[in-house]
């Protein structure tokens, strides 16, 4: 590190919330897209830096006297530069007109909190098999209540309360977690990845940030990596879907979960939003069948197509069983998952609440039943209005029904 070059705050950061677990506040450089959970010695590390100095200047203001001590501040200070917290001052106009090139390393940006503290990775890094947990933060698609952009930090920040990714000493895979419910421990010896969120430029045009949400989908199956995209509105699932089976042979099976059937007026060339995206997919993806389940309350006709299903909560209700032998087996499959198909009285952190909806116990055994009969090669949960929640419970519950959809899967 260059000791005597001067660093200097970048003028882009906003604060998105101080309220996190742990007394930190997470900041946002809304330039670069880049957030990052910090505690209260970092804030002031940052307003000292507020006015350009040299590395050894900083050193010397924050008394950094043993070699130690001098080590462990650089260290941190090359963090803040990775994180774009802090620029190189010479580099301070370049900051913005770079970011608009996005190559392919910066398709998504790193994240001090990881899924279940699991091991974060490159894109370039990711292991074959592994469940890759992405965000997707973003909800200027939504036409209700917004805030699904803090859906990704929000289940990063519950599961974190729940588990810790615990690898062997000696063979460093993962110990797996005993479920209760199942009676057996699972995802013993699965790998976890967590890569970040898709990087988003603020006023960028919106066709920009889906052709790098589908690259990255792409890029993660091409590694060999099971997808696990964290939402997040449900627009993002169109280009997921198109990532994800860019190199599938065979047809795919989206099953979706969902109080809607977001098959809205949708036309060649229009930016979609998350009410029309399944409609957008279907005319895409030829080689794409739909399965909607949970479809209640006033969601529009269902779809004429014959590649879509819609089964209507009612049914769910009526018969459940009957529903679940009739789910299409032995296909590649694509899981997307709407928190609200729930019914709000399980799960209000959502926008677009609609009563009389699936129970958890319902979502379970759908999940249970397309994991065990079909070959699932993504998924994703989106949705999730964390303002719109109480007491993190719809948070909690969607994590739950995340890792049992992982505990289904890994068990075929």
């Amino acid at each position: 590190m260059e000791t005597n070059r001067k660093i200097e705050v970048s003028k882009h950061l906003v604060l998105e919330s101080s309220e996190g677990t742990q007394g930190e506040d997470v900041i946002f450089n809304n330039t670069t897209g880049n957030r990052a959970a910090v505690n209260q010695q970092t804030v002031a590390l940052l307003a000292m830096l507020r006015s350009p100095l040299t590395i050894t200047e900083v050193l010397e203001k924050v008394q950094a006297n043993t070699s130690e001590e001098r080590e462990m501040f650089k260290t941190h200070i090359e963090t803040l530069l990775q994180q774009t917290l802090l620029v190189w001052s010479d580099q301070v106009d370049a900051q913005l007109a770079a970011s608009q090139e996005l190559v392919s390393e910066d398709l998504v940006a790193s994240q001090t909190a990881t899924f279940a503290r699991c091991p974060s990775a490159k894109l370039d890094e990711i292991q074959s098999g592994a469940y890759v947990f992405c965000g997707v933060g973003i909800d200027f698609a939504t036409t209700a209540k917004s805030g699904t952009k803090l859906g990704p930090a929000a289940l990063r920040s519950v599961s974190a309360q729940f588990l810790t990714y615990d690898r062997d000493v000696f063979t460093r895979a993962n110990r797996g977690w005993y479920n209760a419910d199942l009676g057996r421990t699972i995802l013993k010896g699965c790998h976890f990845q967590d890569v970040g969120n898709i990087s988003h430029i603020l006023g960028e045009n919106p066709a920009t940030f889906y052709a790098r949400v589908q690259e990255t989908a792409e890029t993660v199956c091409a590694a060999g990596g099971i997808p696990v995209f964290l939402g997040g509105d449900h627009s993002i699932t169109a280009p997921l879907v198109e990532g994800c089976i860019l190199n599938q042979e065979d047809d795919v099976l989206v099953i979706h979960l969902d109080a809607h059937t977001d098959l809205g007026e949708w036309v060649v060339g229009s930016t979609h939003h998350h009410g029309n995206v399944m409609r957008k997919l279907l005319s895409h993806c030829p080689n794409v069948s739909l399965v909607q389940l949970g479809i209640r309350g006033f969601s529009g006709e269902p779809d004429s197509n014959d590649r879509c299903m819609t089964i209507t909560q009612a049914k769910l209700d009526s018969n459940l069983q009957d529903v679940l032998l009739s789910l299409p087996k032995d296909k590649k499959c694509y899981i997307s998952i709407d928190v609200d198909a729930l019914d709000p009285s399980f799960a209000p952190g959502t926008g677009t609440p609609v009563p009389m909806g699936m129970q958890p116990r319902q979502m379970l055994s759908i999940l249970q039943q397309v994991a065990e009969h079909n070959d699932v090669i993504g998924i994703d949960l989106v949705e999730l209005c964390p303002d719109q929640d109480r007491g993190e419970i719809t948070s909690s519950l969607m994590f739950h029904m995340l890792m049992s959809l992982l505990g289904y899967i890994d068990a075929q």
